[in-house]
């Protein structure tokens, strides 16, 4: 639909109409790439903002500058390690998932529309 191919050479050929077809979907599409990389760049930050704060109320456990019974200040500093632990994985697979869903993107957009 998108190309008539040139038995010939077999290279496509788009009349004007189909060449602004594409265009506007390459565009649409593009926005839609934008919106998605937009929210997840703000999805990481949000994350790495969490990390901050365990990391501060780590370092406050470990300084003594929080006050309680030792038991439950090691119960605190063991949920943080693991909250930390947690969130840099999370964030490492978000920002790996970010660079490989551009490619899949691009990949969907060809098959579909036979370029």
């Amino acid at each position: 639909m998108v190309a008539e191919q040139s038995k010939a050479n077999g290279d496509a050929r788009l009349n004007v109409w189909q060449t602004f077809v594409l265009g506007v979907k390459v565009l649409g599409g593009e926005l839609y790439w934008n919106v998605l990389k937009l929210l997840r760049r703000f999805e990481i930050r949000e994350l790495e903002k969490r990390l901050a704060r365990e990391y501060e109320t780590l370092g406050r456990l470990q300084a003594g500058k929080i006050e309680g019974d030792e038991g439950v200040l090691q119960e605190e500093k063991e949920l943080c390690l693991k909250q930390v632990a947690f969130l840099e994985k999370e964030i490492a697979f978000l920002k790996d998932e970010l660079l490989g869903l551009r490619d899949s993107i691009v990949e969907h957009r060809r098959e579909k529309w036979n370029i």
